[in-house]
């Protein structure tokens, strides 16, 4: 006597539609943003900067929140900087200068978070999250 379920029942899948299936699956993931591949094997070689955005290159409010989210995200932890959300972005002359606002009252334990980035250069130029 031979046992079959009702799921089992009249379910046959041809040896043909595996592929497709795969094929169908590995497309909905989403592609890696990018990829660490540890350290790299060539010798540095001094860059000769051949491009020099007139306005730097962090060029506009947009750009210099998400790269302070980026950092302040990877130091202080992503539900830190979330509770701190929108995040103020100023600027005075080539520095931006991006801070967390509080939300709701004083309720808030800790600080708020603040970054200092150049216009110029992209580069950080001071980190604080305050008591």
């Amino acid at each position: 006597m031979r046992f079959e379920s009702d799921f089992n029942k009249g379910f046959y899948m041809s040896p043909n539609a595996w592929p497709i299936i795969f094929f169908a699956l590995a497309a909905c993931s989403s592609p890696a943003r990018y990829l660490d591949e540890g350290t790299e094997k060539e010798p540095l070689m001094e860059l000769e900067e051949s491009y020099k955005p007139k306005e730097g290159y962090i060029k506009n409010a947009e750009t210099a929140a998400k790269i302070a989210e980026a950092i302040g995200m990877s130091y202080y932890g992503k539900n830190v900087i979330e509770k701190q959300m929108p995040l103020i972005v100023t600027r005075q002359n080539n520095i931006w200068i991006v801070k967390g606002k509080f939300q709701g009252g004083s309720e808030m334990n800790g600080g708020l978070f603040e970054i200092r980035l150049s216009s110029d250069d992209g580069s950080v130029l001071g980190m604080i999250h305050g008591e």
